[in-house]
């Protein structure tokens, strides 16, 4: 026996025909409530999907309630005395005083902070050689100006990479 096929009449017009897997489909994207009109394929009556019970559970499914399992108390003869805060907190000491101790955590080491070394020792590298460009090169007080102002912006960015940079990281 072949799959019934539905027609839909939705708010764009008629549609289909649809197979019950794609009417699922489209119920699962919300595309169909339970008063979207449905016909048979042959047939020329048309129903809200709340109607036929059995598609309306098909498309529709009743979710399932949950609900805790109810659980059994027996009594025993010694749950009928009460027991007192104070015993309840002598218990939990016991329990603490019997736990071993933790453990003590790994000393932390110290490593020295060689930035300043390295500043001064980068930067007096890169004034030896400003200093020694100005030396061989032609002395001209343009190309003294040009030196003087690069070693400048050499210092800077050197201190920017040493003190700003790094100490982010």
């Amino acid at each position: 026996m072949p799959e019934p096929r539905y027609f839909l009449r939705l708010e764009a017009g008629r549609s289909g025909p649809h197979s019950l897997v794609a009417l699922r489909e489209m119920a699962s994207a919300n595309a169909l409530n339970l008063d979207t009109p449905i016909s048979l394929e042959h047939s020329g009556a048309w129903f809200a999907i709340r109607d036929l019970p059995e598609l309306s559970e098909a498309l529709f499914p009743i979710a399932r309630k949950h609900s805790l399992k109810t659980k059994v108390f027996v009594a025993t003869p010694d749950s009928n005395t009460a027991i007192s805060v104070e015993e309840i907190l002598r218990t939990n000491l016991r329990a603490e005083d019997a736990r071993p101790a933790p453990a003590a955590p790994p000393p932390i080491t110290h490593y020295p902070n060689l930035r300043r070394r390295d500043y001064l020792v980068t930067a007096a590298l890169c004034n030896a050689l400003g200093l020694a460009l100005t030396y061989f090169l032609p002395r001209t007080p343009l190309l003294n100006l040009l030196l003087l102002s690069g070693l400048l912006v050499i210092n800077l960015l050197l201190y920017w990479i040493y003190y700003q940079l790094m100490s982010r990281y």
